[in-house]
C-alpha cells in the first residue's frame, strides 16, 4: 500500500488525504536496550509501506522517520512539484542518520537538563546554546560591512590580482535578510516570518537549503529584490589590509558602481582604503549573523532559525537592528561562567562522537538557578494552592493564579512548577499532545488575577 506524506502546508490543503506530520511520524526516546542505551520508537506504522513524500530535503527528522517505513521512498521537493510529480531527489541516508543521531543526543541532554532548563522557561538545549553564544558577539562593531572587535589602523596593503565573478541564481538567506533590513528597514524576524509564509504557499524554494533560496512569483517586494541580485553580474577585487600586529582583514570592492542593496548583500566595502587609515566604529555589528554562523557548527540551520524565532516570541531575547541581546537579570540566572563550556565546538564534537550516551564524563551538567515562588503583587514567598487556583498567603494580598483555563489543550490543571516558572519568566513551553509539539504560553494579568494564555 502506498502512503503520501508531506510537510508542505500547500499540499496538505490541496490534498486532504495526504498524511501531514509536521513534527514526527514516530515518537522516539532513548532507553535501555541489549547493548546499553539505544533508540526506541512508537507510532502508527507497523508494517512496510511504500512512501511518496513531498518533503523538504532539510527536514531530516521526518526523512529519518520515512526511511524507517520505506528504505527507498519516492521523494519530491514541494516547491518544484507544484503542478505534478516530475522532479524527485535522493537522500544521503548516511547524512540523514547522522543528523538524526545528533538530534537524539541533544534531545537526551535536554532531558537530563530538564530541571535546569525549565528555570529559564526552556525545554531543549538548542535555544540555551544560542543565548550563551550570543554573549561572544555582543562587543563587535561594524565599519563599512567589516566586523571589528577593536579599532584597526592600516599599516600595509596587498592587492589580489584575481577578480572574483559572482552571479547568484539563488540567494543566501541570512545575507539577503541583512540587505533587506538595510533597504526596507524590516526587522530580521519580520522578513524571516514572511519568507516562511511565502514558502508555505510555494512562492519560493526551501529557505533552509544549503544552496540558497529562489523566489518564484512577483506579488511581493522580496521577489524584486531577489531578481535584482539574480540579474546582476558583479566583479569583485580583494584587498588585504594589515595592522602593526600583523592582523589581517580582507576588503572586497566592486570594480563598477553598485547600489547599496547589492553591496550589503555581498557584504562588500564602499570606502577607499590606504596606509594609516583608522577603522573605528561605535555602531554595534549585526550579531545575529555571527551567532547563526557560529551555531551552524553545532546544529542545523533550520533549528537555529526556529529556535531564535521561539526565543523572541517568548521574550527571552530582544532582536532589534539585527542585534540579539538578553536582559541582565536573565543573564545572571544563566550562570555564564559555569555554563560557558556548553558553546565549545570541541565539546560538541566529543558529544556527537560519544556512543554510550554518558555525557557527565565530558562536561559538567547545566547549572541554572532554581526558581522559588515569589508573589508578583506583594513579594511574599508563601502560597496556598487548590485544584482551581494558587493564592498568595499574605493577608490582604489578592493575588491568584487560575490553574484550569487550558482544558481545551487537554491540560486539566497547571502544575505548581509551571506557575512558578511562568510568574518569573513571563512565558513557559508546554506540550500539546494533540499537535505533538511544544507551544509557548504567556502570563496574562487582569488586576491581581493571573492565568496562562496563547497569543
Amino acid at each position: 500500500m502506498r502512503e503520501y506524506i508531506t510537510d508542505s502546508i500547500y499540499f496538505k490543503q490541496k490534498n486532504k488525504d495526504f498524511l501531514f506530520f509536521a513534527n514526527e511520524i514516530f515518537r522516539w526516546k532513548i532507553s535501555d536496550g541489549y547493548n546499553g542505551l539505544e533508540y526506541t520508537k512508537s507510532g502508527k506504522f507497523l508494517g512496510n509501506k511504500s512512501i511518496t513524500g513531498l518533503i523538504s530535503s532539510t527536514n531530516y527528522r521526518l526523512l529519518y522517520d520515512v526511511l524507517q517505513i520505506d528504505d527507498n521512498p519516492s521523494l519530491y521537493e514541494p516547491e518544484y512539484n507544484k503542478n505534478g510529480f516530475h522532479k524527485d531527489y535522493k537522500v544521503n541516508k548516511k547524512e540523514i542518520f547522522l543528523e538524526f543521531d545528533k538530534y537524539m543526543k541533544r534531545s537526551y541532554i535536554s532531558y537530563l537538563s530538564y530541571e535546569s532548563l525549565k528555570n529559564i522557561g526552556l525545554k531543549r538545549i538548542e535555544p540555551f546554546i544560542i543565548m550563551l553564544s550570543s554573549i561572544s558577539f555582543s562587543k563587535k562593531v561594524i565599519y563599512d560591512n567589516l566586523f571589528l572587535s577593536n579599532d584597526f589602523v592600516i599599516k600595509d596593503i596587498k592587492k589580489d590580482n584575481k577578480i572574483l565573478k559572482l552571479n547568484d541564481k539563488k540567494v543566501d538567506l541570512i545575507r539577503f535578510i541583512y540587505a533587506v533590513y538595510n533597504e526596507l528597514d524590516f526587522e530580521f524576524l519580520d522578513v524571516f516570518s514572511y519568507i516562511l509564509k511565502l514558502y508555505s504557499e510555494l512562492k519560493c524554494t526551501n529557505p533552509f537549503s544549503k544552496e540558497g533560496i529562489e523566489f518564484f512569483e512577483d506579488d511581493n517586494e522580496l521577489y524584486y529584490l531577489y531578481r535584482e541580485i539574480r540579474n546582476n553580474k558583479i566583479n569583485i577585487e580583494k584587498i588585504l589590509i594589515i595592522d602593526k600586529n600583523n592582523k589581517k582583514i580582507v576588503v572586497k570592492k566592486t570594480l563598477k558602481k553598485e547600489r547599496d542593496f547589492i553591496i550589503d548583500y555581498y557584504l562588500l566595502q564602499k570606502e577607499t582604503y590606504f596606509i594609516d587609515k583608522i577603522l573605528s566604529s561605535e555602531k554595534p555589528a549585526p550579531s545575529i549573523i555571527e551567532i547563526i554562523k557560529y551555531n551552524m557548527n553545532i546544529f542545523p540551520f533550520k533549528d537555529i532559525l526556529l529556535s531564535i524565532q521561539l526565543l523572541e516570541r517568548m521574550k527571552k531575547i530582544d532582536l532589534s537592528n539585527l542585534n540579539l541581546s538578553i536582559s541582565k537579570l536573565l543573564l545572571k540566572r544563566m550562570n555564564i561562567n559555569i555554563n560557558k563550556e556548553w558553546v565549545s565546538l570541541k565539546l560538541w564534537k566529543d558529544i556527537y562522537d560519544n556512543t554510550d550516551y554518558i555525557f557527565n564524563e565530558i562536561i559538567e551538567p547545566i547549572d541554572i538557578d532554581k526558581l522559588s515562588f515569589q508573589c508578583p503583587v506583594c513579594g511574599n514567598n508563601v502560597y496556598s494552592i487548590t485544584p482551581q487556583n494558587l493564592f498568595c498567603s499574605k493577608k490582604n494580598c489578592n493575588f491568584a493564579f487560575h490553574r484550569t483555563n487550558l482544558k481545551n489543550l487537554g491540560i486539566k490543571r497547571i502544575s505548581l512548577e509551571n506557575i512558578i516558572e511562568g510568574i518569573k519568566n513571563g512565558t513557559i513551553l508546554i506540550e500539546d499532545d494533540k499537535k505533538e509539539k511544544n507551544i509557548p504560553l504567556f502570563v496574562h494579568k487582569k488586576d491581581d488575577f493571573y492565568s496562562f494564555w496563547i497569543k
